[in-house]
């Protein structure tokens, strides 16, 4: 949808690491000749390294790094939003959308450069009752973020523009 919306306004980047998914991805991408998004088959994490994904089974969406789901392991690449964006040449960000289970903490922690350099950033993110998304939360208020609920099950963070 974003892609579809932006056209050649702006860049997507996808980022996914479950490689099954990742095929999905590319192969919507494809199909919906969107040429302004950008797949990447790597995780989203605080540190550069390797991380063990948990694969979900009853649901495709529902792998993560921080709690087994009752189906394979498998090592996976990642790298944090920072670096990410970095190496792909983005200038400027002004959305994240984080759908990570549970570890919006340790993806934002690895964002902190662009959350810093970047006025006018919306971040949008899954609540729950984890402690990360606490976590996450103060993040984003200590960096001039103001935190709101949509329809109880999302957090909206923005940092308001200055006059």
């Amino acid at each position: 949808l974003a892609g579809r919306l932006l056209r050649s306004r702006g860049t997507v980047l996808a980022v996914e690491p479950d490689p099954d998914n990742f095929q999905a991805l590319e192969r919507n991408v494809a199909r919906n000749a969107l040429d302004n998004v950008r797949c990447l088959n790597v995780g989203s994490w605080s540190v550069e390294g390797t991380l063990t994904l948990y694969r979900d089974r009853g649901n495709l969406g529902g792998h993560s790094f921080m709690e087994e789901r009752g189906g394979d392991r498998i090592s996976v690449p990642v790298k944090t939003l920072d670096t990410i964006i970095r190496e792909e040449g983005i200038g400027r960000v002004d959305l994240i959308k984080i759908d990570v289970e549970r570890a919006e903490f340790q993806v934002l922690q690895g964002a902190r450069r662009v959350l810093e350099s970047s006025p006018n950033v919306t971040v949008f993110f899954e609540e729950s009752a984890d402690p990360e998304t606490s976590q996450a939360v103060r993040m984003l208020t200590d960096l001039g973020f103001q935190v709101h609920r949509l329809a109880g099950i999302t957090y909206v963070g923005f940092r308001p523009r200055k006059p």
